[in-house]
């Protein structure tokens, strides 16, 4: 299986006058719901699904008042969730105070079995709306990339179910 891909024109947005260039980006190939996620899991080992639903969800909150306070979460060989910040800048050190943050996200740094995971990924071209053939991308004659740096498999052909 493959991670599907479109190609997607961009700018510069250092250098707004040069032409665009054309990129990949992935794109979504459904999703796995929490349910379906629990009973997956329970499927790989002798642990009921609701088992493992009550243990994530207790995990999710335990997870978020860590996070809360300022804890860096390491969850094994999964990854570890911090949270980070921005803010506006201020001129002087001293004029900085907590009214300059303006948000907050959570950073995920995944562990090695995701990282090696990402590693073995490959990546198949999918063509929404009208079809357009590797040679008729611009600035394209080779037929083996989408304009970034994403490697896309020769032989595959476009799926329409997607």
């Amino acid at each position: 299986m493959s991670v599907p891909v479109t190609v997607v024109a961009r700018k510069n947005p250092a250098k707004q006058n040069e032409p665009e260039k054309f990129y990949a980006m992935a794109q979504a190939a459904g999703e796995m719901n929490f349910r379906s996620l629990c009973k997956d899991a329970s499927e790989g080992c002798t642990v009921m699904r609701s088992d493992i639903a009550a243990v994530l969800y207790a995990l999710i909150d335990s997870m978020m008042k860590s996070l809360a306070k300022g804890e860096i979460v390491r969850f094994g060989d999964f990854g570890s969730f911090q949270v980070g910040v921005s803010s506006t800048g201020v001129e002087k050190k001293d004029d900085f105070s907590a009214n300059q943050v303006k948000g907050a996200h959570i950073i995920f740094r995944p562990g090695i079995d995701l990282t090696e995971m990402i590693k073995t990924l490959t990546f198949k071209k999918k063509t929404v709306g009208k079809v357009v053939a590797e040679n008729e991308l611009p600035g394209e004659n080779t037929g083996g990339n989408t304009g970034g740096n994403v490697p896309v498999n020769p032989g595959e052909e476009d799926d329409p179910n997607g």
